[in-house]
């Protein structure tokens, strides 16, 4: 038995950290920018609560909080299969 951890870099920051690659916040982007049609890149938590934060203020739906291990590593178990 093992585990998996994420190192990443923040899609809007650009800090380096680590992370549960299945349940990381991300967000799509697209040349540097955020656009639905771009590829999912993941969320610093820092990053991730500035956003909701930025929601709560403009009166938008804020985006659920994180899973309370979006930031650990996640047991190899829980990997899908590649096959």
């Amino acid at each position: 038995m093992g585990y998996v951890t994420l190192f990443a870099t923040c899609a809007l920051c650009r800090a380096p950290f680590s992370a549960n690659p299945l349940r990381v916040p991300s967000i799509r982007m697209k040349g540097g920018t955020p656009d639905p049609e771009g590829i999912r890149e993941p969320l610093c938590a820092a990053c991730y609560e500035g956003i909701r934060e930025a929601q709560r203020r403009a009166g938008m739906e804020v985006s659920p909080p994180p899973a309370p291990d979006a930031y650990e590593e996640v047991d190899e178990r829980e990997l899908p299969d590649d096959e």
